[in-house]
């Protein structure tokens, strides 16, 4: 059957909140359940919205270099990279594309 242009980014559109959605439920670093439960998606137009607006949320994704951690290591470090790729990924498995990673 073919897709009307509408149903096809209708679709699409799904396709990028499922993805995102289980990107964030999976990638999110968990303790108490607040930072997963803050994100919020949104399609606006042809690009699919996640936001947070939890002032601390770059903070769990970033090196720890404060003393107060005495040289230990962020164990979420670069989680919000990783979770952004996977979906990426997941997306472009979906509509039958190629992830290329630009560097």
């Amino acid at each position: 059957m073919n897709k009307t242009k509408k149903e096809y980014k209708d679709a699409i559109a799904q396709i990028k909140l499922g993805a995102a959605n289980i990107a964030i439920n999976f990638g999110t670093p968990y303790r108490t359940g607040t930072l997963q439960r803050s994100f919020k998606t949104n399609n606006a137009g042809n690009k699919t919205e996640i936001g947070t607006d939890l002032y601390y949320m770059p903070y769990t994704t970033e090196e720890w270099i404060a003393s107060r951690w005495k040289g230990r290591e962020n164990p979420n470090e670069g989680w919000f990279e990783e979770t952004a790729e996977f979906m990426a990924k997941m997306i472009a498995r979906h509509i039958g594309g190629k992830y290329v990673k630009i560097k």
